[in-house]
Order: C-alpha cells, then sequence, then structure tokens
C-alpha cells in the first residue's frame, strides 16, 4: 500500500510540475523564455531557457519534499527523483500528441534531460534522503565563492548567440510536410471553387495555423463534448451547429474564407486607386493589386477571427508558404 501511495504521489506531482513550468513559462517571456511555436525564433537567453528546463525539477523536488519532512510524511519522500523522469516523460507524450516533434531540437531535449534526472538523482541521494542535509547550514559559508562563480557563468553564457539555423532547418521540415500533406488531403475541396494563389494560399495558412493551435487529439475531445462546451469544429475550427469532421470544417472555412475575400477585394482596390494620383498608369494598377491583396488579407482574417495576434501569426505563415510554395505571387507584405 505504501508503495502505491508512493507512486500516486510521484504521478500527481509529476503532473503538476508540467503545468507549473508550463504557466512559468507562459509568464517568463519578457524574460527570454522561448516557447513553442511556427515560427524561428532567436533564443536570446540561453542560459535562461536551458538553467529553467533543467533545475526547474530539481528545484521542485527540493521544495516538495522540504514541505513533507516539515508535515512530518517523511516516507513519501522515497524515490521522490523519480518525479523528475516522469515529468519529462510527460512532456515527450503531450509534444507528440500536439504534432509539434519535428519542431523540436531532439538532441538538446535529450542532453537536457539526461543532465536533469542525473542531477535529481544525486542531490536526491546527497540531500533530501539524508533530512538533516535538505536545508541550508547558515554557519556555512563556504558555498558563497561558487555562487559568484555560477552567477559569472550564467552572465556570459546567457550573452552567447546561439543562433536559428537549427530551428529554421526543423520549421522548414514542418512547412513542407504539413503543407503537402494538408494539399493531398482537401485540395479537392480548396480548388473547387477555382481560388487565386494568394486565397489559396490564405486558406492553407489558415487551415495549418488552426491545425497547430488544435491538434487532432485536441479535436477529437472537442466533438466529444460539442455542443456544451465547444463552440468552433474541426481543423479549420469553423463555428457550427452540428457535429462535422475534419474534411466538413474544411468546406465551410474555405467558403468563409473565399466570400470574404472577394467581398473585400473590389473595396479594397478603389480605395487604392483613390489614394494615387494617376490610376490609368500600368505600374500604379499592379501596386494598386498588390496593396489591395494585403488589405484584403487582413479583412478576411479579420472576418474569420478578430484576435490580433491570430491575425498576425496566420499572415506570417502565409508569407512563409508564398515564398516556400507560390514563387510567382506578389504580396507587399
Amino acid at each position: 500500500m505504501e508503495t502505491f501511495l508512493i507512486i500516486i504521489n510521484i504521478i500527481l506531482l509529476s503532473i503538476t510540475l508540467f503545468l507549473i513550468t508550463n504557466w512559468i513559462g507562459a509568464h517568463s517571456l519578457s524574460y527570454g523564455y522561448i516557447s513553442m511555436t511556427l515560427f524561428v525564433q532567436r533564443d536570446n537567453s540561453p542560459a535562461y531557457n536551458i538553467i529553467f528546463r533543467i533545475l526547474s525539477p530539481v528545484i521542485f523536488i527540493i521544495i516538495v519534499s522540504s514541505i513533507y519532512y516539515f508535515a512530518g510524511m517523511d516516507e513519501i519522500v522515497k524515490n521522490i527523483w523519480f518525479i523528475t523522469p516522469v515529468y519529462l516523460l510527460i512532456r515527450f507524450m503531450v509534444n507528440i500528441f500536439l504534432n509539434k516533434w519535428l519542431l523540436l531540437d531532439k538532441k538538446r531535449e535529450v542532453i537536457i534531460s539526461i543532465i536533469s534526472i542525473g542531477i535529481s538523482y544525486i542531490v536526491y541521494k546527497k540531500f533530501i534522503i539524508l533530512k538533516n542535509n535538505l536545508l541550508p547550514d547558515p554557519a556555512n559559508l563556504t558555498g558563497e565563492l561558487w555562487i559568484i562563480i555560477i552567477l559569472y557563468l550564467y552572465s556570459t553564457f546567457n550573452n552567447i548567440d546561439v543562433g536559428t539555423s537549427g530551428s529554421e532547418k526543423r520549421r522548414d521540415i514542418y512547412y513542407s510536410k504539413y503543407y503537402n500533406m494538408f494539399k493531398e488531403q482537401y485540395h479537392d475541396i480548396i480548388s473547387s471553387s477555382n481560388p487565386s494563389p494568394i486565397l489559396e494560399s490564405l486558406i492553407y495558412s489558415v487551415l495549418m495555423y488552426e491545425n497547430f493551435n488544435r491538434p487532432p487529439l485536441i479535436r477529437f475531445f472537442e466533438r466529444k463534448v460539442f455542443p456544451r462546451y465547444s463552440k468552433t469544429l474541426g481543423i479549420m475550427q469553423v463555428k457550427t451547429k452540428k457535429n462535422i469532421n475534419d474534411r466538413e470544417s474544411v468546406v465551410l472555412g474555405s467558403n468563409k474564407i473565399i466570400r470574404s475575400y472577394n467581398k473585400q477585394l473590389p473595396i479594397s482596390i478603389e480605395k487604392e486607386k483613390e489614394s494615387i494620383e494617376n490610376p490609368e498608369n500600368h505600374k500604379s494598377l499592379i501596386g494598386i493589386n498588390l496593396r489591395a491583396s494585403y488589405g484584403v488579407i487582413i479583412e478576411a482574417l479579420k472576418d474569420y477571427n478578430k484576435d490580433d495576434n491570430y491575425i498576425q501569426g496566420v499572415m506570417e505563415l502565409q508569407e512563409i508558404l508564398v515564398k516556400k510554395f507560390y514563387p510567382n505571387v506578389d504580396i507587399i507584405w
């Protein structure tokens, strides 16, 4: 029975650690924390990100062990270092379920995991398991030198530019895989309305962006709790009154984007014509269409989702897809 309680305790605390680290990370962006997105990000605080990922489980098990000792629950502390590998396994599985595996720097993740597990085990054996050694001794000040050294190394390493080449390569693979996969699955639906290349790239951008934020596992649960707890369904997250699958959502989503785009296009072109002195000039007309397309994309996306971050994210992804898969398309971004 004691072993069972220890196992349950480790699993529950591992889940708690996962939730806490995600929350802290989401609220540490200003300090340089790098969250996983569809886009390449330069790691301006490599030391912070590495130390955060390595030491978060270690600090967590120290704090939890101290609480258990203080509460007189010494037996629960047994093998508490297992929280670290279980937590890392949960993170690994979540990234797979959310289709983010391709975006991970796998070598870095393996190294960070090994170091974190190793430190957790050493701390457990040298300090946690010995109750009297867990809390620092105020009379022993010899560790101050090491604190100075650690702060110096942290400051130095944090100013190193680790570059973005690896991240760019992983995301390039991700874009190619999902664009080609979705084109194979949904091209018959999207091409049925004969959209222009700009409009087609916009539809695929919305599709890929929504899929990243609502991967298949999440969509599965959304369909199960519809309509009480979910209002949008499918890979394109469309509002619907009936339970629909991914293909049906692509039909509804792409049609909505096409209608909004085609409705706004003539309005935007007229506005651009009014803003130039000589609308009969051929080069001016080309500029009008390019600027009009940009404005129409914004309006079409506002009609789809009014959130500014959403619009910015989809447009950033569309710019990438256009450059990669639509080389003959020109848009003034």
